[in-house]
């Protein structure tokens, strides 16, 4: 999605594959991405914009590794898998396997901290930490992944406000319309369990039962503070 026009007829959302009409526009992306990513006409109203711009983006600026094993060697040697660290890289260890298999431990690490090192680099680091933390049959995973989500382009902003921040979730003009017709339904915008995989689950029942709501010929704040009323066509 490159961007969305909105105006009393409904909605038009522009992609590199074309564009389609609607009556409503979900944004279930982070506030902050939508804004850097996606042209508005009209522009979001200032409050909106910049509170969605210093919204930080949940696990925004973390890295995940996950080694991959034959056996959870660590469960014989009477180890849960799970660390938490201060030396690092990792902060935060778990054991990362199905009830059956695969068998893996997974890290998180703040990606400012590895300096925009190469994927390999950071494998190297994280298995270096698994063998201070299980020991030796860490050493040699079947398979090693490495994601860095601040760099990742559906995941970050290009340039991340510096004034990003956590406190922002769930802020009550998130859970308000813009123009009408687009719903915020991402976790940082949930109420309840904001940053977590329940909170974006409940962002998007809101944002559907608000939907339904004007469906029927309700009505709603939008985030100007005006009253909003709306019908849906076929």
């Amino acid at each position: 999605m490159s961007g969305v026009r909105v105006d009393d007829d409904g909605a038009i959302v522009e992609a590199s594959s074309g564009a389609a009409a609607a009556d409503h526009v979900v944004l279930a992306l982070p506030p902050a991405l939508a804004v850097d990513a996606i042209a508005f006409t009209p522009t979001l109203p200032e409050p909106i914009a910049d509170l969605a711009a210093d919204t930080a983006v949940w696990m925004g600026g973390v890295v995940k590794a996950v080694a991959v094993y034959d056996q959870p060697f660590w469960r014989s040697a009477g180890l849960s898998g799970s660390a938490m660290s201060h030396v690092g890289p990792f902060r935060e260890l778990h054991d990362h396997s199905g009830p059956d298999g695969p068998f893996a431990l997974f890290g998180f690490a703040v990606a400012d901290r590895l300096d925009g090192a190469p994927a390999e680099q950071i494998g190297a680091a994280f298995s270096g930490q698994l063998v201070r933390l299980f020991g030796p049959a860490a050493a040699e995973p079947r398979a090693l992944h490495v994601t860095n989500w601040s760099q990742e382009r559906y995941t970050s902003p290009q340039a991340p406000s510096l004034r990003a921040s956590t406190d922002r979730y769930g802020h009550p003009l998130f859970q308000q319309l813009v123009g009408g017709r687009i719903h915020w339904a991402s976790t940082e915008t949930a109420t309840d369990y904001a940053g977590h995989i329940e909170g974006a689950i409940r962002a998007g029942i809101q944002a559907a039962r608000s939907i339904t709501h004007l469906a029927a010929g309700g009505t709603t704040r939008t985030a100007s503070g005006e009253r909003q009323e709306r019908s849906c066509t076929n």
